[in-house]
């Protein structure tokens, strides 16, 4: 999709932020991408400063990209073929807060949606990377349900489950019992999704009721996976020197708990999918690919089709751990 030098202005028309990059971010621009799903930086660094985290030291402060410099990165790799993007940054919850004016995450998945939806000749999907509990409210609920192109999955930032624990990690500025109250609003606009989380086990200080917290909350969310961790020190953060530090059986068995929830919460969210009629696929190899969902598949047999394209597919069961389907038309074009 080539969008003319005549044409651009037309599509940034409403859109207040001046064009260029912030002058702290590289101006680089991604024609072509090695993989099958292209991602596509908008943010990077991070200035919250999570007191287990390093990247602050290591990448610097927040810095993000314009939603013009993302638009057009986007329409090369669609001119290339490329049927997913995935939206990526180390913390989109600042988003553009280092732009003038200031806007949010929100803004720029709205304007992609606006703008991008009429102009490609095929159907593509945008998929959001991490977001933080906090950035899930009614503007979410709101841009979510106003475009068809977002991939129905969300990665959540969760850590902990505790509130007590999530201060502790400098992230008390979200509630992570409203994760439930938005996973049912969600569900109004999305009445099949897959839910991801990211989860820190073993936090200094982390007591029996923190834990049975954290997992209480996962047994209770929608979730069809989870990617769970033991804590472990990172020299020259602050919670290196916490007191309270967990002792490293207990949080190998903690972690153990919380993965083997997960992974029957992932069992269940496969057999569900078995139960449709059709689903999305991005071919990553002759053999397999991505769901809409975020969950692997793979095709019975053989079939003629390359990486990049997006077929349709029907799910017959489930092997380890993977979707196993077969395309509805052994012809299908490249395009939907």
């Amino acid at each position: 999709m080539v969008i003319p030098q005549k044409d651009k202005k037309a599509l940034m028309n409403g859109l207040s932020q001046p064009p260029g990059t912030s002058e702290d971010i590289p101006d680089y621009y991604i024609s072509d991408y090695s993989r099958a799903r292209a991602v596509v930086k908008v943010q990077d660094g991070c200035t919250h400063k999570c007191t287990f985290c390093i990247v602050p030291l290591a990448r610097g402060g927040s810095r993000s990209r314009p939603p013009e410099v993302v638009l057009d990165e986007i329409s090369r790799l669609i001119d290339k073929g490329f049927n997913e993007i995935i939206l990526g940054g180390i913390n989109l919850r600042l988003y553009g807060r280092d732009l003038s004016p200031g806007i949010n995450f929100w803004d720029l998945v709205n304007f992609l949606g606006k703008k991008l939806y009429p102009l490609p000749a095929r159907k593509f999907r945008i998929r959001l990377s991490s977001l933080e509990p906090s950035e899930l409210n009614s503007r979410a609920i709101e841009t979510l349900g106003s475009t068809s192109m977002i991939c129905p999955h969300l990665h959540i930032s969760l850590q902990s489950g505790s509130s007590s624990i999530l201060k502790k990690m400098n992230r008390g500025h979200y509630n992570p019992m409203d994760l439930l109250s938005f996973s049912r609003k969600l569900k109004k606009i999305w009445p099949l999704y897959s839910m991801g989380a990211d989860i820190l086990a073993g936090f200094p200080g982390e007591t029996a009721m923190d834990f049975e917290q954290t997992r209480e909350l996962v047994r209770n969310l929608p979730l069809s996976y989870a990617h769970v961790f033991p804590y472990s020190r990172r020299p020259g953060t602050p919670a290196a020197d916490f007191e309270g530090q967990v002792r490293e059986e207990e949080k190998k068995i903690r972690t153990k708990e919380l993965r083997s929830l997960a992974e029957k919460k992932k069992q269940d969210f496969l057999q569900r999918l078995t139960q449709e009629k059709k689903l999305d696929m991005i071919m990553e190899t002759s053999t397999k690919g991505m769901s809409q969902y975020y969950v692997d598949c793979r095709l019975r047999k053989h079939a003629s089709f390359t990486p990049r394209q997006l077929i349709q597919v029907r799910p017959l069961g489930v092997e380890a751990g993977k979707l196993i389907v077969e395309p509805l038309s052994e012809t299908q074009p490249t395009t939907i």
